[in-house]
C-alpha cells in the first residue's frame, strides 16, 4: 500500500523533463520566429505606407503578403528554419523520452518496494509475518514497462490548443509563423509584440498530449503525473493482493476519503462503497465480525467494487483502482483490525457569492494551479529569451495570493507542488521535483544485514533511558549527540519525559522519520515517550541524511535540531496526568498553526508542529511571528527554569 502523501511524491518525480521539454520547444518556436521576421521588414514598411494612405486593412495584408512571399530569401528562411526545427524537436523529444525511461524505472521499483515494506508493517502490527516477495520483481518489470508504453505514447502525440482544434507539435513553427507573419502585415503590430504574442499563446495552450481520433487533450506535465500515479498505484494493490493470497487471508478494507465520486450507479458510484470491510471469497460467516465493526454486513468486494483480488473476475476500468480512483484496499485481519480515524469532510463555503462543496472546492483549486503555472511557463520562455519579465511576475504573484486566499477560506491544505514549474534542466537529478522523491521514498537498504551492536544509552536527568539497547545503524557518535542535546535542554528547561526507546518503524508513516514523540496510553494515565526509529535510512544513508537537513523544508539542519523539536511536543504536553487531557490540549492546539517559520509547519497544518519548529528557529537565532513567539512561550518557556 503506497499513502496519498507516497503517491504525490512519485507523480512529481518526472515532471520537471517534461517541463523542460515543453520551455525548449516554446523558446526555439519564438526564436525561430523572431529570426524569420528579419526578412518581413520590406512587407512591414510597405504595410505601413499603406496604412497613412488610408487602405483597408484587408487590402494591405494582401499586398504586403504578397510581397513578401515573393521573396526568394524568405520562403529559403522558411524552409530551412522549418526542417531544422523538426529535426532538433525530435532531438530533445527523444532525449527527454531516454532519460524519462530510465527515471520510471527507478520510481516504479521504488513504489513496489515501498508497497512491500508498508505491507510487512500491517501484517506484523496483528502478529503475523510476510516471508515470500520473489513475486516482487516481476510485478515491477511489468508496471515498469506499462508505464514507460503510456510515456512513450505521449511524446510520440504532442501539440497546442489552436483554435480551430489542435496542431501537431512538428506543425508548431509553420502554424505560429503564418499567425506572426498575418500580424506584422497588418501593420499594426511590432515584432517585439508578435514574439511576446507567440509566447503567450504557445504558454496558455501549454505542450499537450492529444488523442487525434478523439479530439480530446490533456497538458503534458498532468498526463505524466496521472500515468505515474495510476501505475504505482495499482502496482502497490497487486502487491497487497499476492501478499493477501499467500497468507491465505479472505478480508479487505476500501480506503474512504473526501469528494469521491458519488455519481453513476454500480462500480462507478465510489462514495457508496468506500470505508467498508469487504470479503474476497465466499463460504465464510462474517455476521460476528460484521457485528463488532458496526457494519450491517460484509459482501463481496468485486460485486460492490468491480475489483478482483484473485483473478477470478475482470476488473472494472470504473470501479476500485479505475481510471482517476484513489481508493486502495489493504488487509483486514478479523477480530484485530479497526477503522482508521475519520476526519470530517470540510464544511461547504461561500465566496464571492458561489458556494463550493469540497469537490468543486479541488476543481478550483486544479484550474488555479493550472493558470499559475502556465504564468511560469510564459515568464520562463520569455526569461530565455531575453524579455522584460516584470509584468509577468507581478500576475504571478497576484495569483498566488489568490489561490493562497482561496486554500485558507476553504479550509483546506494548498498543493504547493503544482504550482512548482522547474525547466532549467534536462538532467532530472538536480531538479527539487525528484530530490524530493529521493527523500521521501527512498527505500530501506539492507536493513537485516548489519550486524547488531550494543548501546549504552546512560542516564540523563528525570529521563528514563532503556539500557544497553540493540542497534544497527545508528552510531555512537548520533547517540551521543541525542544525549548531549536532551541533557542541555534538561539544564534549562524541568524536563518530564517519562522514557526513551528505540524500534524499527517501517511503515510509510514513519520510515524516513529519524526520531518522533508518542504519546502513551497507560491506561487512563498519558504518558510521553521519545522513540528513535532505528529502521530509518537516516541513520545509515549519509546522503540521505544530507538532504534531509540541507532541504530546507524544516527549520533545523542539524540531528541536534531534530532532537529539539520532539523535544518541545515532549514539553508541551508534559503539564497533562491523563489521555484525557492530553487529548484536549492536542485539540486546542491543532488549529493554532501559523505561516513564516518553516515550509513543514505550514503544510502538517498543525499548530504542534508550529511550535516545535518555531522552538528550533528560536534556538538558531531566527526570528518567527507574533502568533508563532506566543504559542512557544505558552506552552514551552512556561517549564523554563
Amino acid at each position: 500500500m503506497l499513502s496519498e502523501e507516497q503517491l504525490e511524491i512519485i507523480e512529481e518525480a518526472l515532471i520537471p523533463l517534461f517541463q523542460y521539454l515543453e520551455r525548449e520547444v516554446i523558446v526555439d518556436i519564438a526564436r525561430r520566429i523572431a529570426k524569420t521576421l528579419t526578412y518581413t521588414r520590406t512587407a512591414e514598411l510597405q504595410a505601413m505606407s499603406m496604412e497613412q494612405l488610408g487602405y483597408s486593412p484587408a487590402r494591405i495584408r494582401k499586398e504586403a503578403m504578397k510581397l513578401l512571399t515573393s521573396d526568394p530569401a524568405y520562403r529559403k528562411a522558411v524552409a530551412k528554419n522549418t526542417l531544422e526545427y523538426k529535426r532538433e524537436i525530435r532531438k530533445t523529444i527523444n532525449q527527454i523520452t531516454k532519460e524519462a525511461y530510465k527515471a520510471n524505472d527507478e520510481i516504479v521499483a521504488n513504489a513496489g518496494n515501498m508497497s512491500w515494506i508498508d505491507d510487512l508493517s500491517v501484517w506484523k502490527s496483528a502478529g503475523k509475518d510476510l516471508t515470500d516477495n520473489s513475486f516482487l520483481q516481476q510485478l515491477v518489470t511489468a508496471f515498469s514497462v506499462q508505464t514507460a508504453g503510456e510515456l512513450k505514447n505521449m511524446t510520440q502525440s504532442t501539440g497546442f490548443k489552436v483554435m480551430s482544434g489542435y496542431e501537431g507539435i512538428e506543425n508548431a513553427y509553420r502554424r505560429e509563423l503564418d499567425k506572426a507573419v498575418v500580424k506584422i502585415c497588418s501593420g499594426t503590430f511590432s515584432q517585439d509584440k508578435v514574439v511576446r504574442d507567440v509566447v503567450h499563446d504557445l504558454s496558455q495552450s501549454g505542450l499537450r498530449s492529444v488523442d487525434y481520433a478523439s479530439g480530446y487533450s490533456m497538458q503534458l506535465d498532468t498526463a505524466v503525473r496521472g500515468a505515474l500515479r495510476t501505475g504505482c498505484h495499482q502496482l502497490a494493490g497487486k502487491v497487497q493482493d499476492q501478499n493477501i493470497e499467500q497468507t491465505g487471508e479472505n478480508l479487505v478494507y476500501v480506503s474512504k476519503h473526501w469528494g469521491a465520486r458519488n455519481t453513476g450507479v454500480g462500480h462507478a458510484n465510489h462514495e457508496q462503497w468506500q470505508g467498508r470491510v469487504y470479503y474476497i471469497k465466499e463460504g465464510e460467516d462474517y455476521r460476528e465480525e460484521a457485528k463488532r465493526i458496526g457494519q450491517e454486513y460484509i459482501t463481496d468486494l468485486w460485486r460492490a467494487t468491480g475489483y478482483s483480488v484473485d483473478g477470478a473476475h475482470e476488473n472494472d476500468p470504473t470501479g476500485l483502482y479505475g481510471y482517476n480512483c484513489r481508493h486502495n484496499h489493504h488487509v483486514w485481519f478479523e477480530g484485530v483490525s479497526s477503522f482508521p480515524k475519520d476526519s470530517p469532510e470540510p464544511k461547504p463555503v461561500t465566496i464571492n457569492g458561489k458556494t463550493y462543496d469540497y469537490y468543486a472546492m479541488t476543481q478550483k483549486m486544479r484550474a488555479m494551479e493550472r493558470n499559475i503555472r502556465a504564468l511560469k511557463r510564459e515568464k520562463e520562455a520569455l526569461a530565455t529569451l531575453g524579455m522584460d519579465t516584470r509584468e509577468i511576475n507581478a500576475r504571478i504573484k497576484s495569483k498566488r495570493v489568490e489561490y493562497k486566499d482561496f486554500c485558507n477560506a476553504c479550509g483546506v491544505p494548498e498543493k504547493t507542488s503544482r504550482l512548482r514549474y522547474e525547466c532549467g534542466t534536462a538532467d532530472l537529478k538536480k531538479t527539487r521535483a525528484w530530490n524530493g522523491f529521493e527523500v521521501s521514498v527512498a527505500p530501506i537498504k539492507n536493513l537485516e544485514s548489519p550486524k547488531e551492536k550494543r548501546i549504552d544509552f546512560g542516564s540523563v536527568k528525570n529521563v528514563k533511558f532503556e539500557k544497553n539497547v540493540d542497534v544497527t545503524h545508528i552510531s555512537s557518535a548520533d547517540i551521543q549527540k541525542i544525549k548531549d542535546t536532551i541533557s542541555m535542554l534538561g539544564e534549562e528547561y524541568d524536563i518530564k519525559l517519562d522514557t526513551f526507546g528505540v524500534g524499527n518503524y517501517v511503515d510509510s508513516k514513519y520510515i524516513n522519520v529519524p526520531l518522533f514523540f508518542h504519546a502513551v496510553e497507560d491506561g487512563e494515565m498519558y504518558r510521553s515517550s521519545l522513540i528513535l526509529n532505528n529502521a530509518s535510512p537516516f541513520w545509515y544513508d549519509k546522503e540521505f541524511q544530507k538532504k534531509i537537513l540541507a532541504s530546507g523544508y524544516f527549520a533545523g539542519n542539524t540531528i541536534e535540531d531534530f532532537v529539539r523539536h520532539e523535544m518541545a511536543h515532549v514539553i508541551t504536553f508534559q503539564g497533562c496526568k491523563t489521555v484525557k487531557e492530553y487529548l484536549e490540549l492536542e485539540a486546542t492546539i491543532h488549529p493554532l498553526y501559523t505561516n513564516g517559520v518553516s515550509m513543514y509547519s505550514w503544510e502538517s497544518k498543525d499548530g504542534t508542529e508550529t511550535i516545535a519548529e518555531a522552538f528550533v528557529k528560536l534556538r538558531n537565532g531566527g526570528r518567527v511571528n507574533k502568533d508563532a513567539a506566543m504559542l512557544v512561550n505558552r506552552y514551552v518557556e512556561v517549564w523554563k527554569k
